[in-house]
């Protein structure tokens, strides 16, 4: 985290705590992006895929897996450029990709 953090690095995880504290997260199924923004923001989302995922983990770990993202998110708050005055996350009003 401390050697690549002027990086930009992908990271295919098996655990979710892996990447909690990332600066956005793409959910894939079967090989389509089904969300993509900052951890928080999709933890934000009660119908959410990444929601559901994380809320396998039982209540206990989603609170921590929550707070983790909220502090991530804080720290890197305004560092996400809009692009062409919209969300860089090419996402749609609803939160979904777009195709």
């Amino acid at each position: 985290r401390e050697r690549f953090s002027d990086c930009t690095c992908l990271v295919i995880a098996h655990r979710i705590a892996t990447v909690i504290d990332s600066d956005a997260i793409m959910v894939l199924d079967g090989g389509k992006l089904i969300e993509f923004d900052t951890p928080a923001a999709l933890l934000r989302k009660p119908d959410g895929y990444f929601t559901a995922m994380c809320a396998e983990y039982g209540t206990v770990m989603m609170a921590d897996l929550q707070r983790q993202a909220e502090a991530a998110e804080a720290r890197t708050a305004g560092m996400r450029a809009p692009v062409n005055g919209q969300d860089a996350s090419g996402l749609t009003a609803n939160g979904r990709a777009q195709p």
